[in-house]
């Protein structure tokens, strides 16, 4: 029964009513800068990859100062499910916000259960839980968790929504006192749930330590004990789609990412006897390479050898739609006529993506101080005043995996008319065609 979701029925003029108000909710949180910072999850301009990235950027930081990290994921049971409404509605008074509509709003919401003969059982009224299949559900879920990284002392802490990952670092040395750190910090989180209606699912919480080869090899596998229950750490976890290994060298999620290309791609080439090669490229830019682009930003550090892994994938599907043969050259085909991206140029479209909101915008304040242009650095007039810097100087290969380290070197690449561009959506689309242009020219020379 555990296992059972709801099938929502919304009235229609509900959900434009919930629109409306998510809205008006959605501008007075990002005026009054109300949502915890490392908050990445139903927010415009943030996403898996923006939260996944901020993680990692402290992580490699870390690990370039021969630190090790302890990394939890923390697995919420039926999160959305077990609000208390009336905390809801405190919460939201704290904040500013008259409680007054969303108790109308969340009042004498009704479940029943039907089974296979039409047979239903009596309505029961909900007292705890989001509205499901409304669109004010997910915002109303993170303004309920965002006291909790309150609670938290002696991790940095990184949300998507429900999906919570902490993580603290040190020195090798000092291990058993990391350990003693983010076991406190799980015991404050475990604490603030039980008195806010929700439950931590130890059994589905991972474990991971994170450091260079050394580190990792000599200290070998960590628990942790919490709640009368042992955490054993793994050598990879998975985090909002993406493969995490203990060395930071993406091969496990690689691999898993080409065998989920191939089947995917397996499965869509039938359909090429039945459509034009136009419509079948669409639906495989879609379906199969949307799978490349999805944490390229992450895995797009990886060392040539694995990424190789996916060009291959990529060629050979680049090969079957065009009707080429096994050894025809194919990289001008891929660049031009399909207008495809390579791991390496997937890696830094979205890296100067984020360069360009971040510095362009303000949608995202959790990178708020972490570029800064040279001329804000010192007041001498050079050439090279308008270059991008990150706010650190590497040391060894993590340092140098730093997604602002190297965006910042692509940066001074671009034209200034494609860096200076008036929108995302055209930033977007003059850097695609750069980045192709650019690869179309290299494969020529």
């Amino acid at each position: 029964m555990s296992h059972f979701r709801p099938i929502s029925v919304q009235p229609f003029l509900a959900l434009l009513t919930e629109k409306c108000v998510r809205k008006q909710l959605t501008e007075y949180i990002n005026e009054q800068n109300i949502l915890y910072p490392g908050q990445f999850g139903f927010r415009r301009s943030h996403s898996c990859d923006i939260a996944m990235t901020a993680l990692l950027e402290f992580i490699y930081r870390e690990i370039d100062k021969g630190n090790v990290c302890i990394l939890v994921s923390l697995d919420l049971a039926k999160a959305f499910d077990t609000i208390i409404r009336e905390f809801l509605l405190e919460k939201l008074t704290w904040y500013g916000i008259d409680p007054k509509w969303f108790r109308s709003y969340m009042s004498y919401r009704c479940q029943f259960v039907k089974d296979q003969d039409g047979n239903r059982s009596e309505i029961k009224f909900t007292v705890r839980g989001t509205c499901q299949g409304s669109s004010l559900g997910a915002l109303i879920f993170t303004m309920y968790i965002n006291d909790l990284p309150l609670v938290i002392r002696n991790c940095i802490c990184i949300l998507f929504a429900d999906d919570t990952q902490i993580c603290v670092s040190g020195s090798p040395k000092n291990l058993p006192t990391l350990v003693d750190k983010i076991t406190e910090d799980l015991k404050s989180i475990i604490n603030w749930m039980t008195l806010n209606g929700m439950q931590l699912n130890v059994e589905k919480t991972q474990l991971i330590l994170l450091g260079n080869a050394v580190n990792v090899s000599r200290i070998g596998q960590i628990t942790i004990n919490i709640d009368g229950k042992t955490i054993q750490s793994s050598d990879t976890i998975k985090s909002l789609g993406l493969t995490i290994d203990a060395e930071l060298k993406w091969l496990t999620h690689i691999n898993k990412l080409s065998r989920s290309y191939h089947l995917t791609a397996k499965s869509l080439y039938p359909l090429k006897r039945i459509l034009s090669t136009d419509n079948f490229i669409k639906i495989f830019n879609a379906c199969v390479l949307s799978l490349c682009n999805f944490m390229s930003i992450i895995w797009g550090t990886a060392s040539k050898s694995s990424l190789k892994i996916i060009e291959k994938n990529i060629r050979t599907s680049a090969r079957i739609i065009l009707g080429k043969r096994k050894y025809d050259p194919i990289k001008d085909d891929i660049y031009g006529r399909l207008g495809w991206f390579l791991p390496k140029d997937s890696y830094d479209y979205s890296a100067l993506c984020l360069i360009f909101k971040i510095t362009k915008t303000e949608e995202i304040p959790y990178f708020r101080n972490t570029l800064k242009y040279r001329h804000e650095i010192h007041s001498h007039q050079t050439r090279n005043k308008g270059d991008l810097n990150a706010n650190f100087i590497p040391r060894n290969s993590y340092g140098k995996k730093s997604i602002f380290i190297n965006a910042c070197n692509i940066w001074k690449e671009l034209p200034d008319e494609i860096s200076n561009a008036a929108s995302i959506i055209t930033f977007k689309s003059n850097l695609k065609s750069f980045i192709l242009q650019r690869m179309r020219t290299s494969s020529t020379s």
